[in-house]
């Protein structure tokens, strides 16, 4: 962080699972009165029929992610972090270095959120890329890292490959010294 200075940017994302909880509760009662309408009203059509139908998915997924929600309250506090990522910007390219997030909170997409945040980021800056790092060229859904391929398509991503990574030493007396005790340890 210091060698990078203000190039840098480290960003984490939290949720308030109250104020969530209180939306989907809103939600929830604004789609069971729209029900309500409809399958009060007579002779309905095809159409709202078929809507009829959505809205009651609609309200199972939201009663879902309601109790999910409330669970993840109780266990966890009304404030709770979700991801965390790394990035740095150069003249032409903002770079997804790393990020890290708790999976038994992915249903609140921390990592979606703080990425999408830092890509307009780039705009803003009027930079030509994001780079997000890190796919290993592997494509099939047997590959370990296939859930990063997908999760970074997501974005509409141009694949481009590229000649690896380097290493940049800041301080060659360090590295050597790290080098020589991790010698002595083996």
């Amino acid at each position: 962080m210091r060698n990078l200075k203000d190039k840098s940017y480290i960003v984490m994302s939290q949720i308030d699972l109250n104020e969530y909880i209180e939306s989907l509760e809103k939600e929830f009662d604004e789609l069971s009165q729209e029900i309500e309408a409809l399958e009060n009203k007579e002779n309905k059509s095809n159409g709202e029929k078929r809507r009829l139908n959505e809205k009651k998915n609609l309200v199972k997924s939201r009663e879902k992610r309601l109790n999910e929600a409330i669970t993840h309250r109780d266990k966890y506090g009304g404030l709770i972090d979700l991801s965390v990522g790394m990035y740095y910007y150069n003249n032409n390219e903002m770079v997804y270095l790393y990020s890290g997030s708790y999976p038994e909170h992915s249903q609140y997409l921390g990592t979606n959120f703080v990425t999408w945040e830092m890509i307009k980021k780039a705009k803003e800056l009027e930079l030509e890329r994001f780079n997000m790092f890190g796919i290993t060229g592997n494509f099939h859904e047997g590959a370990s890292d296939y859930g990063v391929f997908k999760f970074k398509q997501g974005y509409n991503a141009y694949i481009e490959e590229l000649p690896g990574t380097f290493t940049k030493v800041f301080k060659p007396i360090v590295l050597n010294a790290q080098k020589l005790i991790d010698k002595v340890r083996k």
